[in-house]
């Protein structure tokens, strides 16, 4: 059977300094306390429960007597693009692709692909992937870009 009230101290990070001070804290009220009588005690205990249910029950009343609760304005947030952002996002909005530049790229992608199938051109493929990282990424990026705007 384990034990249920069992001190357990966590020595990982800031949970260590949490119960540290816990520990200080439930020592530092221990000593306060200890010179109390148990009347005393049980005073102070109805004293701070009584404090505690008063200011609950007062903020549950609030909150189920008051009618209406204030209206929170939204305003639309808007922020200045710059010229030069401008400039980009009408360059890439008029990016064009013809027909002949597409299947150039179509037939550079099936020269790779078909490379991979010999041992030489197998070589030739690493060299070209190793030598250009993200080539592959940008034709294919090109290929779905100029099939999303251009309907054949």
């Amino acid at each position: 059977m384990k034990p249920w009230f069992k001190k357990r101290i966590n020595t990982k990070g800031t949970n260590r300094y949490y119960e540290l001070v816990k520990q200080w804290w439930a020592r530092e009220m221990n000593r306060i306390t200890s010179g109390l009588s148990r009347e005393k005690l049980i005073a102070f205990l109805l004293v701070f429960t009584g404090f505690s249910s008063a200011i609950s029950l007062s903020i549950l009343y609030r909150g189920l007597v008051s009618g209406t609760s204030p209206v929170v304005s939204m305003e639309r947030i808007s922020v200045q693009v710059h010229l030069h952002e401008r400039r980009i996002k009408r360059a890439s909005k008029s990016f064009f692709i013809s027909p002949r530049e597409y299947k150039s790229i179509t037939g550079a992608r099936q020269y790779l692909d078909s490379l991979k199938g010999s041992a030489e051109g197998k070589k030739t493929y690493d060299s070209i992937i190793l030598g250009r990282p993200g080539f592959l990424d940008s034709l294919f990026f090109i290929e779905n870009y100029y099939k999303s705007n251009v309907k054949e």
